[in-house]
Order: structure tokens, then C-alpha cells, then sequence
């Protein structure tokens, strides 16, 4: 595991073990995993995260899309697609609406300041920088690059 993510993965170990409910930290370890290709402990991870939403009837689109990303990468393309199509209306939404995308940007990006949120953190995406970064989701869920550089395959 590269340093940097070995070093995620030992702090948001240390947070889950103290407090089993935080969902970012539960992410962010699941994140440190698919970055480093052990992509069925993010899946797990991912998971993880899921069910705690399911529970309180959260939103969890961002966690579908990180999950059918792992889940692409381990060769299982219905699990993939199924999780993607979970994301997907969350992810179009955002075309129209960039508040939509809050939560996906601050999967991107843990230093993103968010509510309660100060030290060390700076302001999130301006709108046209977060529409931006949806279509770029939308890039490598579909594979296409429209003519800029090199992209991931798509799902299905």
C-alpha cells in the first residue's frame, strides 16, 4: 500500500475502532483500499456505509458510485452496473442542480469543509468546477472521453 494511503488507512482504522458510526471514516478506508487495487475491501467498506444509511433512509448515491466503481474493477459488471444505476439519477440531477453533487464532492475530496467542519479544510468546488467534476463521473462510468485523454472502460 502506497504511504499516503497506508497512512489513511491506519487513522480511519483508529476512528472506526473508536467510533463505529462515523460513516466518512468507514468511506475513506474503503477509498485508501480501491486506490491501491484491494478493491473487494472497498467494496466492503463501501457497503458498510450503505447499510448504515439504509437504516435512517439517507441518500447514499456517492457510496453506490464508489462501490460499482470497485465492483467494475473485480470484473463483476451486473453489480457494477446495478450500483452505477443507483447513482446515476443523483448523478444527472447534478447537471441541473450542483447542490445535488455535495455529497459526491465530498467523497472526492476529504479536506472539503463541510458543515462543523474548519481546521486544516478549505471551501468546496465552485459551481462550474463542480459541474465539471460530474461530468467527469459521468466519464468514467461510460467510458467516453469525448476526445480528452485517456479514460477507464465503462460499465456494460
Amino acid at each position: 500500500m502506497s504511504t499516503i494511503f497506508w497512512q489513511i488507512s491506519t487513522i480511519f482504522t483508529k476512528t472506526v475502532k473508536i467510533q463505529p458510526w462515523r460513516n466518512w471514516a468507514w468511506f475513506w478506508k474503503g477509498r485508501a483500499h480501491y486506490e491501491v487495487g484491494e478493491h473487494s475491501l472497498a467494496v466492503w467498506r463501501s457497503s458498510k456505509v450503505i447499510d448504515m444509511f439504509r437504516i435512517h433512509s439517507w441518500d447514499a448515491s456517492y457510496c453506490h458510485f464508489a462501490r460499482g466503481l470497485a465492483y467494475a474493477k473485480q470484473g463483476m459488471e451486473e453489480a457494477a452496473e446495478e450500483d452505477i444505476n443507483k447513482a446515476l439519477a443523483k448523478v444527472i440531477a447534478a447537471l441541473r442542480n450542483i447542490k445535488a453533487a455535495d455529497l459526491f464532492d465530498l467523497a472526492d475530496d476529504p479536506l472539503r469543509r463541510a458543515d462543523g467542519m474548519r481546521e486544516r479544510c478549505h471551501e468546496g468546488p465552485t459551481n462550474e468546477q463542480g459541474l465539471a467534476m460530474m461530468i467527469n463521473r459521468l466519464r468514467i462510468v461510460t467510458g467516453q472521453n469525448f476526445g480528452h485523454g485517456s479514460v477507464s472502460p465503462g460499465l456494460g
